[in-house]
């Protein structure tokens, strides 16, 4: 694993847009099986529990953007133990995405 630190931002969601952003846009899906059957490669998940339900369903995505939390609280170890190592870190900060990110 490389660990990047460089968190200059490349874009930043003003906190006045935020709210905009809290709602899904777009299909939910509860169930991993029915949302693989409707994608289509490359597989990225946003967030760590729904890394997990891919994982879980035998997906593993291309790319998963994770930080070790869901709805602001640290997930259950059983979801962190079971999303496979990063192969790179980069911070970045609320509402940014880095330069490294990129």
């Amino acid at each position: 694993m490389r660990t990047v630190s460089e968190t200059d931002a490349a874009a930043t969601l003003p906190a006045d847009a935020r709210d905009a952003f809290k709602s899904p846009i777009g299909p939910v899906y509860t169930d991993a099986a029915a949302l693989l059957a409707d994608a289509t490669p490359p597989i990225i998940a946003v967030g760590d529990v729904v890394t997990y339900h891919l994982v879980d369903a035998g997906q593993t995505p291309a790319v998963a953007v994770v930080d070790g939390r869901t709805e602001r609280d640290a997930v259950r170890p059983a979801v962190r133990d079971a999303i496979p190592e990063p192969d790179l870190t980069v911070a970045s900060e609320p509402g940014t995405v880095s330069v490294s990110l990129v």
